[in-house]
């Protein structure tokens, strides 16, 4: 059963679910119910948005013919899995995946959805006439259609942000404006939706009805103010609520159409740092001692020059190697020209999903195998491209090399049974050699890489090559030795560890237990860097508070603990390798004492080389 009470976003198929038939194949009929549903919908401000395998051109071109393309925001319309992009969809409008509805007329697309997207609601057409008749039962709350409207820009500056150099830099330029408000009766009932349906920006989650709020509003123990935003993409309205008792925050609340504005950041230091007690997960922690230099001040004003990383009176050369734990690390730190970075990346060649990119056995044969046995593999694996076997961490003088382990303990390694040479590629927990896994990953059950798997495919796979399995810590350990050995001599090697403690909310049996394998990695990687004085490491366990600092699964956490290690960073590369560092900047907005800290975080600490 469906709670229609929880969505705020719809994501509809096409074919077969909003019309009839398959436009690829000829003309489609209109249904007039779900034309008028898509505008009650709006009126009642639940969004919509589209998730279709079809050519983008003539499906927005029938949208617009049928009147609806406008009321439409974040459509992905291709040809690509389904599973993935409403994933990156969903944050995209910074929603969660429990306050959205996936409607799609194939039973497959919809599991495909539900196992990339945890606490997604799914249905098929069948369940659009509940829908109607549930939209029909509410109040047409938003007939200027301004929750729409907010999309749309959070839309185009999405657009504008591809174009930035840097986050700083973008939110720089967007002219951020934020205004405190104490009329609060006059917007009772607006307050009183974000106080009901605010979750990922809700540090108190203390709930009330329109009663309590305006009782809240009339009691004179309790400063209260309701926050708008604007940008010069266009206005946000009312983005956020506090009431205050004495010097602690009883409701602190944010739209998460602000996410990454730092706009809660920005209240609370208006408010004079107060005291806050945070109930639950929020996904952007707030600090003292910090304003947001982007907002409410000329640009002039702020910008005091770029920081500067410099050994022996030169810009010193990094290399960033690692999946998501190293990219959101990445995102804390600030620019320079001298930096390298090596991500999870999708292939422009294959479209494919590469992680095997970062794994230690994929580095180690970068090395070892020859460039005639590197194209062989490339051109007889249809998952494969040449940036695969990257090698630049051996073949440039890097002063520092940042990595991370991660990929080792997931993806699976595969030996070619003739000539020796080994790939690792998806989970290892599913070997693709084995047969009963073959329809799991055809039918996109598991994660694929974006790879499209065929059964001819596994066929030839399974004859071609055998799988090895799962890299144990002896094996890791045995690689990052080869890798420190082949790296020049006077480099540092950074290592990050992994979690050791468990994600109690995980689904996923492939992280069944991950949590002891990383820490005997962990334990082993501690006694090497004892060892070795060109090794050392960031330890992630040290953030980690609980289970409150897990985001959606085992390797992801909540901005706060890359913040933190961001900082120690910092100082490693400070202590290791005699840093100067220029005392002339700001800092990013999760730094603690901007004063301290070496003055060293700001946006971030390095650009990845173009």
């Amino acid at each position: 059963m469906i709670d229609y009470t929880k969505v705020k976003l719809i994501i509809w198929d096409l074919d077969e679910t909003f019309w009839k038939g398959t436009l690829s194949e000829g003309a489609v009929e209109a249904i007039p119910e779900h034309i008028r549903l898509i505008h009650r919908l709006t009126d009642c401000g639940i969004v919509n948005a589209v998730c279709s395998k079809n050519d983008e051109a003539p499906a927005m071109k029938k949208l617009k013919e049928l009147g609806v393309a406008e009321e439409f925001v974040f459509n992905s319309i291709n040809w690509e899995a389904k599973g993935e992009r409403i994933r990156q969809l969903i944050m995209d409008m910074k929603l969660r995946s429990v306050n959205v509805l996936f409607l799609d007329d194939n039973a497959g697309n919809r599991k495909e959805a539900e196992y990339y997207n945890e606490g997604l609601m799914t249905g098929g057409p069948e369940e659009i006439p509940a829908l109607f008749a549930y939209a029909e039962s509410i109040p047409a709350k938003d007939e200027e259609h301004k929750r729409l409207k907010s999309y749309r820009v959070l839309e185009e500056k999405r657009e504008a942000m591809k174009q930035s150099s840097s986050n700083e830099a973008f939110l720089m330029e967007s002219n951020i404006k934020v205004v405190l408000h104490k009329d609060c009766l006059s917007e009772l009932p607006r307050v009183t939706e974000l106080i009901q349906r605010t979750n990922q920006l809700n540090y108190t989650k203390k709930r009330l009805n329109e009663k309590e709020v305006e009782e809240l509003f009339q009691n004179p123990a309790y400063e209260c103010g309701y926050v708008t935003a604007e940008d010069k993409f266009g206005s946000y309205g009312i983005v956020g609520f506090y009431a205050k008792k004495g010097e602690k925050l009883e409701h602190f609340l944010f739209s998460c159409r602000t996410l990454g504005m730092a706009v809660e950041q920005y209240v609370y230091a208006k408010l004079g740092y107060p005291e806050l007690t945070v109930e639950g997960e929020v996904v952007s922690m707030v600090k003292k001692d910090f304003l947001p230099p982007w907002i409410n001040q000329d640009r002039e004003l702020v910008q005091e020059g770029k920081q500067t990383v410099a050994v022996d009176g030169r810009k010193q050369k990094i290399l960033f190697k690692g999946p998501c734990d190293l990219n959101s690390l990445f995102a804390f730190l600030e620019e320079s020209d001298s930096i390298d970075s090596e991500f999870t990346y999708i292939s422009s060649k294959t479209g494919v999903n590469i992680e095997q990119v970062n794994h230690s056995t994929q580095i180690v044969e970068s090395y070892t195998l020859s460039e005639a046995q590197k194209k062989m593999l490339v051109e007889e694996l249809p998952f494969a491209d040449e940036d695969m076997f990257s090698d630049r961490l051996f073949t440039e003088h890097y002063d520092i090399v940042c990595m991370s382990y991660l990929a080792d303990c997931n993806l699976g390694v595969y030996r070619r049974k003739e000539t020796g040479e080994r790939v690792a590629f998806v989970p290892g927990y599913y070997p693709i050699t084995e047969k009963k896994n073959w329809q799991k990953y055809i039918n996109r059950e598991i994660y694929t890489s974006r790879f499209t798997f065929t059964e001819p495919f596994l066929e030839w796979f399974s004859k071609q090559y055998e799988f090895e399995g799962i890299l144990t810590p002896d094996e890791i350990l045995e690689n990052i030795r080869f890798i420190r050995e082949h790296l020049a001599p006077d480099t540092l090697l950074i290592l990050i560890l992994g979690a050791e403690i468990p994600f109690k909310k995980n689904r996923n049996p492939a992280y069944e237990g991950r949590h002891l394998v990383q820490k005997e990695v962990n334990d082993r990687i501690r006694r090497l860097a004892e060892e070795n004085e060109n090794i050392t490491f960031l330890d992630i366990n040290r953030y980690i508070k609980g289970q409150e600092s897990f985001y959606d699964q085992f390797n992801h956490f909540v901005q706060e603990v890359y913040y933190e290690m961001a900082k120690d960073l910092v100082k490693v590369v400070a202590e290791k390798k005699s840093i100067e560092l220029s005392e002339k900047s700001r800092t990013f907005m999760r730094v603690e004492t901007w004063k301290e800290d070496l003055r060293m975080i700001k946006n971030r600490i390095l650009r990845r080389k173009k």
